[in-house]
């Protein structure tokens, strides 16, 4: 019986990277759509100030300017008690935004820090800047989410193995020199210690992806748009 083959990078469909999008990448929270012009609370007008100026019909009968004049007034009516609850609306949406900062806060910021450790221990050459403006990238373009979602499994997986190794160590520190026990933790922390070399070429595979993939595509897509201007059977 065959075992399928997994793949060494995962369908952006299989996962989705909690870091991926402009507001985990840092984007403003605050105000987002509290802001927004769409969002604006109209002047409140008091109920004369909506009916003054209106005048009868008089190409309509005294009933129908009656009708109008009753309809108007329930209109203005129930516009009234409805300014409270927008206002209402509008707050939660400002408490919705503080609140969604605050998880990215909590959450999101402690995730990409946790990744940004990983990158590093992977790659000791790059500047923070550069591990941080890659980052960046990934969780900025589209298309390149399933490196993100590869970076981001093999960054948690790989803080659980150093957490082993050091457990390890501990371990190994109170077992009897030259003894079959320590000898086991030894073994054991090579076994471990080979899985983080493995996550540290995917996470460098990752760091190149951020760097090289995004102008590649872009030249494919160039061409591909060029090619689709001359192609006389199109």
């Amino acid at each position: 019986m065959s075992v399928p083959a997994q793949k060494a990078i995962p369908d952006g469909e299989e996962y989705s990277p909690v870091l991926a999008g402009e507001l985990a990448a840092g984007g403003k929270i605050i105000g987002l759509y509290s802001s927004s012009a769409s969002l604006a609370l109209p002047v409140q007008m008091p109920k004369l100030q909506m009916i003054y100026g209106t005048v009868e019909d008089p190409a309509m009968t005294a009933e129908e300017n009656e009708l109008w004049r009753q309809s108007l007034l329930l209109l203005v009516d129930t516009l009234e008690p409805l300014w409270p609850e927008a206002e209402a609306r509008f707050a939660a949406v400002v408490a919705a935004e503080q609140q969604a900062g605050r998880r990215r806060s909590l959450e999101v910021d402690s995730l990409r820090t946790t990744v940004l450790r990983q990158m590093s221990y992977a790659d000791e050459t790059e500047s923070q800047e550069s591990l941080e403006a890659m980052l960046n990238t990934l969780q900025t373009d589209k298309r390149l989410l399933k490196y993100l979602g590869l970076l981001e499994r093999s960054a948690l997986e790989g803080e659980e193995l150093q957490a082993q190794m050091e457990r390890l160590k501990e371990k190994g520190a109170k077992a009897t020199n030259g003894g079959r026990q320590q000898y086991q933790i030894t073994e054991d922390f090579g076994d471990v210690y080979q899985k983080t070399r493995t996550l540290d070429a995917q996470i460098r595979a990752c760091c190149r992806a951020a760097q090289e993939l995004p102008d590649t595509l872009d030249a494919y897509k160039e061409l591909g748009d060029m090619w689709a201007k001359i192609n006389p059977f199109r």
